[in-house]
């Protein structure tokens, strides 16, 4: 049975794969979880940074995980979490959204890409879901952006139509550390903007380094091994993309302003 942490311990709470950390009821913005479990992210949006947007120290990534045209998945076999940017519908450019996430996209997997030996520049991802009721939320893991097996397909700009308008938006794929709690005391020291003190997780440190990415463990039924530092699996969430993803779609690299034909 997972975890559960109530409305009134999450100033302290660790972050545990797959707990629920339960939100406020008195049915206003005050009930959100996220802002009071790391201050300073605020209480909207599924992009949430801490510190500035320009050099965030720590950025939250949220998803209901039920939106159709914008299929959010964690992939528990590979430990890959692709998550779809804000630009969703038309009207705004690629880069141009009232809440920065695309823009921070690009930044990120910039610098992942173009200065690697810098890693340790780029913040960290915490990764939240919805929960079953309320403003409950669900821990689904620490993670960094990118995907050593296909780099060159982490960061997609997809096109898509609505009501005759087109547009893009990102596609960013995440892997998933293998890091089965985050201490309180390693997110004290993010928003204090030391992100290599002792309490971060050795899967973080070695990362930042510059060494090879190690990911969640899979799910143990197809898992022949043992399971590191004896992680908990995730839950599958397996959704299905919607026909209009087989749409043209540049990389990071390319201009946005290409079209297609």
């Amino acid at each position: 049975m997972a975890k559960v942490f109530p409305f009134s311990a999450l100033p302290t709470a660790d972050l545990v794969i797959d707990a629920v950390y339960e939100g406020g009821t008195k049915g206003n913005t005050g009930d959100d979880v996220l802002g009071k479990l790391i201050p300073g992210a605020g209480n909207q949006g599924g992009f949430r940074a801490v510190g500035s947007w320009d050099a965030p120290r720590l950025v939250i990534l949220y998803s209901s995980m039920d939106d159709a045209d914008w299929p959010d998945l964690i992939d528990v076999y590979t430990g890959v979490f692709t998550y779809f940017g804000d630009n969703k519908k038309p009207g705004f450019d690629l880069h141009d959204t009232p809440r920065r996430g695309n823009r921070l996209l690009q930044s990120c997997f910039a610098s992942l890409h173009n200065a690697p030996d810098q890693k340790v520049k780029i913040p960290p991802f915490f990764v939240f879901a919805k929960g079953s009721k309320g403003r409950d939320v669900v821990f689904r893991g620490l993670a960094v952006p990118g995907v050593e097996a296909d780099p060159a397909d982490d960061l997609v700009a997809i096109w898509r139509s609505k009501k005759g308008e087109r547009f893009q938006n990102y596609r960013a794929k995440f892997t998933i550390l293998d890091t089965g709690t985050v201490s309180r005391q390693w997110i004290d020291a993010l928003r204090a903007g030391e992100p290599l003190l002792s309490s971060a997780p050795r899967a973080w440190r070695t990362w930042s380094r510059g060494a090879s990415t190690n990911r969640l463990p899979r799910n143990p039924r197809s898992n022949t091994g043992p399971q590191r530092n004896n992680s908990p699996p995730l839950a599958v969430m397996n959704l299905s993309c919607d026909a209009s993803m087989a749409t043209s779609r540049t990389t990071h690299t390319v201009s946005s302003t290409a079209r297609p034909a």
